[in-house]
């Protein structure tokens, strides 16, 4: 059974388009970039890139890749390798936009970034 995750990011100045976000534009996440990450993955992933949000209630645009990941068993090791890939993807994702990652709390209406 996949998973989806994803990972969002606040749009830079170049990306904007009016209130909304041109996934064309996004910086370190190109078509090349997409299928670098995939080698990343110890298992089979889909990659993608759609508009995402941030925020509760009042939320802003974001840039979100999502990761469609066949997990096969349960064991410790899988989960540690697909969180090692997660890293390694926001590093150089972050490094090339540089800014960091934007976390929600479910908990709360908090978002920070990182």
């Amino acid at each position: 059974m996949p998973q989806r995750l994803v990972i969002a990011w606040s749009p830079v100045v170049d990306e904007r388009d009016d209130d909304t976000v041109d996934l064309s534009r996004a910086v370190g996440l190109d078509g090349d970039a997409l299928v670098e990450f995939e080698g990343d993955f110890p298992s089979p992933v889909t990659l993608s890139l759609e508009h995402g949000s941030v925020g509760k209630g009042g939320s802003a645009t974001a840039v979100a890749l999502y990761i469609d990941a066949e997990r096969r068993g349960t064991d410790v090791a899988s989960l540690i390798a697909i969180g090692g890939a997660l890293w390694k993807v926001i590093e150089r994702v972050t490094r090339r936009r540089g800014a960091g990652i934007t976390l929600n709390d479910d908990a709360t209406f908090a978002t920070r970034h990182r």
